[in-house]
């Protein structure tokens, strides 16, 4: 419990406190294009989130022209479908979901007032019309 400025992070500010974020040697930038998961046998919530690729090929084979250059590749071997990367797990109590449900939709709200979208296209995009 803060109790004075001096305990409050000296901000000067009385019930305030300075956050430092500090960024650990293997942060790492992530893109997601989904999330999978859901609640644990704890009661937390699980996020496994994800990008999207088509499957590389395990094998390929090149052709070459008279001279000896490359001129093609073939896959031989490669997997049928979507690949679904997991690039993070992420595992969050009740309070912490609600926190992150709170500040996501700060910032959707957010995009959609810089980006001035007028609020029939929001519907659409939040799919709530059906067209």
């Amino acid at each position: 419990m803060i109790k004075n400025d001096d305990e409050a992070g000296g901000t000067g500010v009385p019930g305030s406190v300075n956050m430092n974020y500090i960024k650990r040697n293997n942060c790492v930038v992530i893109h997601a294009d989904g999330v999978y998961g859901g609640i644990t046998p704890r009661g937390t919530i699980n996020m496994a989130f994800f990008s999207e690729r088509l499957a590389i090929p395990r094998t390929t084979q090149q052709t070459a022209s008279e001279t000896g250059n490359l001129t093609g590749e073939n896959p031989i071997e490669s997997r049928d479908g979507v690949i679904r990367e997991l690039e993070a797990n992420v595992v969050v109590d009740l309070n912490t979901a609600i926190s992150y449900h709170r500040w996501l939709g700060e910032k959707i709200e957010n995009v959609k007032q810089q980006f001035n979208i007028p609020d029939e296209d929001w519907a659409k995009i939040k799919g709530e019309t059906n067209d």
